[in-house]
């Protein structure tokens, strides 16, 4: 992922944003979801850069971990932007707003970790979660709690995406009703289990 400096859509791509919102929550056809995703690719790019490089908690975090959750912002931005009600040169402060919101909200472990880590001058220490001796590579042959607990250790996926799957596959929820659960859109839970399990597929052959 090339850095990239502050990023502002044209006002032509941004109609076209809001046309395909208003296509998506008119026909509830996913491949709306992914037209936008395209056209606002840049965007989600420079947000993430900036929210890295302004949170320190976010500093061990790799930049398309960061991009991964940027994307599940972005969705529920789409789920509650009111697209005839807004003109589209609003859209990108609606999808920064959404998707920093949930960047913070997806590593706030991290921001109580860094605060609970400071010595008394108020200076940084490693937290211990980041040890190699309490970051072990996951050995299970199935998705088991203790290892997911495991990649979260090792800033492989985040507790939100760790949550995410034992309700799916411990607990056996289906995603509309994990997507009651949360308040965000069902698409929106399918698509961010689909990425997690890319993720940690190598590590449960």
């Amino acid at each position: 992922m090339p850095e990239t400096a502050t990023y502002q859509p044209s006002t032509a791509t941004l109609d076209t944003v809001k046309e395909f919102i208003h296509k998506y929550k008119t026909t509830n056809d996913p491949s709306y979801i992914e037209d936008i995703l395209i056209l606002v690719d840049n965007l989600l790019v420079s947000i993430v850069f900036r929210v890295k490089k302004t949170y320190k908690f976010l500093k061990r975090v790799s930049l398309q971990e960061i991009y991964q959750t940027a994307v599940i912002g972005l969705y529920e931005a789409i789920d509650k932007i009111h697209e005839g009600n807004e003109p589209a040169i609003l859209i990108p402060a609606r999808i920064n707003s959404y998707v920093i919101a949930n960047v913070k909200k997806s590593y706030a472990y991290l921001e109580k970790g860094s605060e609970a880590f400071k010595d008394a001058d108020g200076q940084e220490m490693a937290p211990e979660w980041d040890a190699p001796k309490t970051c072990r590579p996951p050995n299970g042959s199935q998705m088991v709690v203790e290892d997911l607990n495991s990649l979260v250790a090792c800033h492989i996926i985040t507790k939100w995406d760790c949550k995410l799957l034992t309700d799916r596959y411990i607990k056996g929820m289906r995603n509309d009703e994990m997507a009651e659960k949360r308040e965000i859109g069902t698409y929106t839970v399918s698509r961010r289990i689909k990425l997690i399990l890319k993720k940690v597929a190598v590590y449960f052959k």
